[in-house]
């Protein structure tokens, strides 16, 4: 008898890892528990050659693979991918955290001095940091949809969004539902394989 039972995939089948290239130094896949969503698109710059005169094009140029893409994720914490990818990387961390008014100790008691100095801090950390390039790069999203059963056993698709780099974000909150509070991450790649 033929099996006539066609698998498809839902979301909650979905799982995705934060992973490296170099299994040798003991790296182990980091997932990302708060997903909400991942698209992403695989595109050429081929473009059509024409001969001179010619309606037609007579053949494309070879063009630019690239892959970009946009992944959602639950805000639990400013820091949670950027931990996941550190992690992943095994890159020692140093969580923001932000600065205490009891911790702030100043020689001078002057209210303009100290304003002075919180701006003086404000300034360059405006011009040293951003916090998309603190964000590591270079990394995988390894991407795997599973829908096995007790019937099924075999029914586990892979796919790796390979040398990452996040090139935007943004926070979203929908003030007309109760949902989550999401943080988007827009980014490219080198490849899907």
């Amino acid at each position: 008898m033929i099996n006539t039972y066609t698998n498809y995939y839902t979301s909650s089948d979905t799982f995705l890892y934060v992973e490296t290239d170099s299994a040798e130094k003991g790296n182990k896949p980091v997932f990302l528990d708060k997903l909400e969503t991942i698209a992403f698109s695989e595109s050429t710059s081929a473009r059509p050659v024409y001969g001179i005169g010619q309606p037609l094009f007579g053949f494309s140029n070879i063009g630019n693979v690239i892959v970009s893409g946009q992944l959602s994720l639950r805000f639990v914490h400013e820091d949670y991918l950027v931990t996941a990818i550190k992690s992943a990387l095994q890159i020692e961390q140093t969580l923001s955290q932000p600065m205490n008014s009891r911790q702030f100790k100043s020689p001078s008691t002057s209210v303009q001095d100290i304003r002075d100095r919180k701006n003086e801090e404000n300034r360059e950390n405006t011009l040293s940091q951003s916090r998309l390039l603190d964000l590591p790069y270079y990394f995988n999203f390894k991407l795997v949809f599973s829908n096995e059963n007790q019937y099924h056993k075999d029914n586990v698709k892979t796919l790796v969004i390979k040398d990452v780099r996040i090139v935007s974000t943004q926070q979203v909150s929908s003030v007309a539902s109760t949902g989550p509070i999401n943080v988007n991450y827009n980014f490219i790649a080198r490849l899907v394989k």
